[in-house]
């Protein structure tokens, strides 16, 4: 993971980047980060290691959003073709 990765999710998040590394966690299928927030009310992140994002409130199932993502990026390389 790079350091710029770190620097966009606590960007996105409002939180500081020791947050970022710590709230983090690698999602192989997806070939991406999660990161969240953990204040209530706080948002959720996904960064493909391609630069894919997707950002959602912290009320969305975690599997439900890696599952968009996944879809998400599917959609955009089908469209590539």
């Amino acid at each position: 993971m790079e350091d710029k990765m770190l620097e966009q999710a606590a960007e996105i998040l409002g939180i500081t980047i020791t947050e970022a590394w710590k709230n983090r966690m690698y999602v192989a299928e997806a070939d991406a980060w999660y990161f969240w927030s953990s204040v209530r009310g706080g948002k959720q992140l996904i960064i493909g290691n391609d630069g894919t994002t997707l950002v959602a409130d912290g009320n969305v199932n975690r599997n439900v959003m890696v599952k968009q993502f996944i879809r998400q990026s599917h959609h955009w390389y089908d469209n590539l073709s």
